[in-house]
């Protein structure tokens, strides 16, 4: 028995107590399947081996009614093969001889004919009484257990004893389990469970259906030997956690050929046959429907009257066939069970229902996309594919509008593989193949679609339905190539086969094909040329405005913004997506998040960190469901944890790095360098290996260096870190000789890290820095042309930097560093920076304001919980003579208050003079919603209740002045 440990020591609790003598009882509820029999088994068993008496009678369910004290007499019968006819005669004489009537071999009969039942003359009030005298007969010698299996089928007089024995059950050394399976339509048992329920010795135990863990433990156990993953996926998918039918999937896998074994197939056909011809047909008719209907589809399908109809339901749920939710929609008990009752519909009797469904449903005219696709299924199971094609075409239409990228993906495959089949499907179905392809290419984005994408345009390049133009021909290359990851087939270079292309598609006539191919070409131009790419965008706008796309023509748009200006003044280009919001907002899942994720990665980029995350926050809210667009769900959760890492909340940022791992896979690696990151500012170098191997993964030398400016900044970082100079510099070394121009501005990050870690090597008592390269990276800095609080604060360190390598560090310099990364909440950056400049005060003999700054480091370090930077400030206050408070860092699996940004902090402070949102908001010159998220987030960080519970324990953890 898998899954039922809790419910089994219930029971056994209750037992334990009947030793000690106090009675009590427990009903077990579930469906059919649920294990009801299994656990009291078990639980016999168990309480067998400790010396309880348990004896158990079952309810039968009989065609011809109920058999007169027929469950009584099965457990007399138990109590005889227990503890032998004689036994029974030396402690109750007289009860054997009245219980004799329904028990023949108690009053002397041959064993064979004890099972014969009572006679329906049988003394009523002698029997109960009998009953009664054995019960207590058994108990002054004995703890006793009975228990009685299918409960809602006991006869009335067994249903008579049990309520006369379990009246008082706090006195006797009786102990009473029953089963029932839910719901229970027999009045009188119904009426007994109610009265059972509410005693107060009774407990109800209620069965629930298993988890996929435990279920999963079933099937092991059961099958012994491992199943492949698909044939274990699919027994977990058709059990639906009832214990029952996963054991018998497990048993007869792979060996029935319409999925539903033999032995499951027989119990149904054991409900089944009890029903009248009239409840057949409204059984088949529920079949076919694929899914949950109601009484007037029903009778419109079946052609009876509703309460026809009604009087089959009843009856088929009596038999446990059907049920009918709370929500008064009619469905099958189990999955199983449908999928039997079509197995055994004669192939005509199957089209012609699915026809009748098809035309109701297509009769109701309806918009709703589940209608439509529900028809169309119906239809291609009828044998009507040209129905099917237009049904399946029209709900693509439908889905596309409402966003639903995956539903869009899943009908156009359905169109495009009866395409074939239909005479004139072009008519047929609204739409040519070539509008087919180029909407399933569209909207498809999962990893499994990409595979299907793959095949489909693989078969199409061979010669499918589409003999296509030169032109359709070249984009169907082209989304091949895309959908498997590839880079340009190049008979002399991808630059040049590019090139070739991008001639081929400016001289084309404008279509949504062409659009997507000059699209498709502009994301590979921005690698090697942006002045291309920013043509094949324009292009496209162009392209997109002629034909009327509005979808194209707005993912142009981003694009030719991404290309010019987010590399110039990202936060210029944000602000111009953001302008557009309302329109981006109509789009489809996987366009408008498009757009966002531009925006929030411009406003990152910017150093506009809180504003990037409630954007950001603000997406992720509306998409919900990750699946609906993963890639976009990803790369916005992944600047939202990059943003959250760069203002200190690195706790926050991890959260959101976890969600990005369980979405979307391939941006495992970018996700591994924000691990680097916040681990290489902890302090934690022995941690960084792993996380290290994981983001070199994505790096290759070349242009896409470019396009992963951040991973490359994190791995440059931590191979410093770790002691791995010369690898560093091999990364930025191939970086020499590339144009500049495309995303190059963004190459700050790992500049400005190398320069850090050079500056410092050529500081050291033995100086180990680059010279050359040094040189080399101030040569690339002079071709950046990037603007915004976040270039200004790169540059000021840079300067900073460059005057240190010729020992003649500026305590203007220093400030200017410091102060620009305080101004965009980098505080480990401003961090950093005030180390420095309390070394220049220091150089200049100011040791009041060199104290001042290792002060305010080292208050920033340990705060954020930055080891490094406060083994750093330490040394430095000792060479320096000047005494720092010891800082007790928080582990970063610690429970304890995360720490706040410089923003939140004064936020806080605001809260704590008792400022409203809009006051903080006019205070800071942010957004009354900016201001909302900033208190939402302290209180959370905090573990806070409300805005005075949040002041107090900042002012305790010294965050409040």
């Amino acid at each position: 028995m898998i899954g039922r440990d809790a419910e089994l020591d219930r029971l056994c609790a209750i037992a334990a107590d009947v030793r000690e003598g106090v009675g009590g009882g427990a009903l077990v509820t579930g469906e059919a399947g649920i294990g009801k029999s299994r656990l009291i088994t078990e639980f016999a068993t168990v309480e067998r081996s400790q010396g309880l008496l348990v004896l158990v009678g079952h309810g039968v369910d009989l065609a011809g009614g109920h058999l007169p004290f027929g469950t009584l007499a099965d457990t007399v019968r138990d109590a005889v093969h227990r503890l032998g006819r004689d036994e029974l005669e030396r402690l109750a004489p007289d009860a054997c001889r009245a219980l004799g009537a329904i028990v023949p071999v108690l009053a002397g009969a041959p064993a064979r004919e004890s099972s014969a039942g009572a006679s329906p003359s049988a003394d009523r009030v002698a029997v109960l009484g009998g009953a009664i005298q054995l019960i207590d007969a058994l108990t002054a010698e004995r703890p006793l257990c009975w228990v009685v299996d299918d409960l809602q089928w006991a006869d009335p007089q067994t249903l008579d004893l049990i309520a006369v024995v379990t009246r008082g059950l706090e006195s006797r050394r009786v102990m009473f389990v029953g089963t029932f399976r839910t719901p229970v339509v027999e009045p009188e048992a119904a009426a007994l469970l109610a009265d059972l329920a509410s005693l107060s010795e009774v407990i109800t135990i209620r069965l629930g259906r298993l988890d996929e863990a435990t279920a999963r433990r079933q099937l092991r156990r059961v099958r012994g030997a491992a199943l492949d993953p698909a044939t274990e996926e699919r027994i977990l998918r058709l059990g639906e956690g009832l214990p029952l039918f996963i054991e018998h999937l497990a048993i007869e896998a792979g060996t029935t050929p319409n999925g539903v074994p033999e032995s499951l197939g027989a119990i149904v056909d054991g409900r089944l046959r009890r029903l009248a011809d009239a409840v057949t047909a409204v059984v088949d008719a529920a079949a076919v429907a694929e899914g949950p209907t109601d009484l007037e589809g029903l009778a419109t399908v079946t052609g009876s009257p509703p309460a026809v109809v009604g009087a089959a339901v009843d009856e088929a749920a009596a038999a446990r066939v059907l049920e009918q939710g709370d929500d008064g929609e009619l469905r099958f008990v189990h999955t199983l069970v449908r999928d039997w009752v079509v197995s055994r519909l004669p192939p005509a009797r199957r089209r012609a229902l699915h026809r009748a469904w098809a035309d109701l449903l297509d009769g109701k005219r309806s918009e709703h996309v589940g209608d439509v696709v529900a028809s169309a299924l119906h239809r291609r199971a009828a044998g009507d594919e040209a129905g099917a094609i237009r049904g399946f075409g029209r709900a693509a239409v439908i889905a596309a509008r409402t966003g639903d990228s995956t539903l869009e993906t899943s009908c156009l495959r359905q169109v495009y593989a009866l395409w074939g089949s239909v005479q004139d499907a072009e008519a047929v179905c609204g739409m040519g193949i070539a509008d087919v392809l180029f909407n399933l290419c569209v909207a498809g984005t999962s990893a499994d679609e990409v595979a299907v994408l793959g095949d489909v345009l693989r078969r199409e390049l061979a010669g499918g339905h589409l003999a296509g133009t030169a032109t359709e021909r070249l984009w169907l290359t082209m989304r091949l190539e895309q959908a498997e990851g590839r880079a340009p087939a190049a008979p002399v270079s991808v630059e040049q086969t590019t090139r070739d292309r991008a001639r081929v598609l400016f001289e084309a006539a404008p279509s949504l094909v062409v659009l997507d191919a000059l699209q498709i070409a502009g994301r590979w131009a921005r690698r090697f040329d942006g002045a291309l790419a920013a043509r094949l965008h324009r292009r496209a706008w162009e392209m997109a405005r002629e034909v009327g796309d509005t979808r194209a023509r707005i993912r142009s748009e981003v694009f030719v913004g991404f290309d010019h200006l987010a590399r110039v003044e990202p936060l210029a280009e944000a602000r111009r997506l953001l302008a557009l919001e309302a329109e981006y907002a109509a789009l489809p899942v996987a366009d408008w998040s498009m757009a966002v994720e531009s925006a929030v990665t411009c406003l990152v980029d910017a150093g506009h960190y809180d504003e990037a995350s409630v954007l950001a926050e603000q997406a992720l809210l509306r998409l919900q469901d990750p699946q609906l667009a993963p890639r976009r769900y990803a790369g916005i959760a992944v600047c939202l944890g990059a943003a959250r890492a760069e203002v200190g909340d690195w706790s926050g940022a991890e959260r959101w790095l976890q969600v990005v791992e369980s979405t979307y896979e391939p941006v495992r690696s970018e996700v591994a360098g924000i691990r680097l990151r916040i681990m290489t500012r902890r302090g934690q170098v022995a941690q960084l290996e792993p996380h290290l191997s994981t983001a070199m993964t994505a790096l290759e030398p070349g242009p896409d260096l470019v396009g992963q400016r951040h991973e490359l900044a994190d791995v440059v970082t931590a191979l410093y870190a770790v002691g791995k100079a010369s690898e560093a510099r091999r990364w930025l070394h191939a970086l020499e000789g590339e144009p500049g121009g495309w995303w190059f501005a963004a190459l700050w990050p790992a500049l400005n890290a190398a320069l850090r870690f050079e500056v410092a090597a050529l500081q050291a008592p033995a100086p180990g820095g680059d010279p050359e390269l040094i040189a080399r990276l101030d040569e690339l800095s002079q071709q950046f042309d990037w603007r915004g609080p976040a270039a200004d604060a790169f540059r000021a360190e840079h300067v900073a930097l460059l005057a240190r390598s010729r020992r003649a560090d500026s305590v203007d310099q220093w400030a200017a560093a410091a102060d620009g990364w305080a101004g965009i909440d980098r505080a480990w950056d401003e961090a950093v920076c005030r180390l420095r400049l309390a070394e220049a005060y220091a150089a200049q003999g100011d040791r009041r304001l060199a104290a001042s700054e290792l002060l305010r480091a080292n208050d920033i370090a340990g705060r954020l919980g930055a080891a490094g930077l406060l083994a750093e400030a330490r040394v430095l206050g000792r060479r320096h003579g000047v005494a720092l408070p010891i800082q007790r860092l928080t582990p970063p699996s610690s429970d304890l208050v995360s720490p706040l940004t410089a923003r939140e902090r004064e936020v806080l402070e605001l809260v704590a003079e008792g400022r409203t949102n809009d006051e903080i908001a006019g205070r800071l010159c942010i957004s009354p919603k900016t201001a909302s998220v900033h208190v939402s987030r302290i209180l959370a960080k905090l573990r806070a209740g409300n805005r005075t519970e949040a002041v107090a324990i900042g002012r305790r953890e010294g965050l409040v002045g």
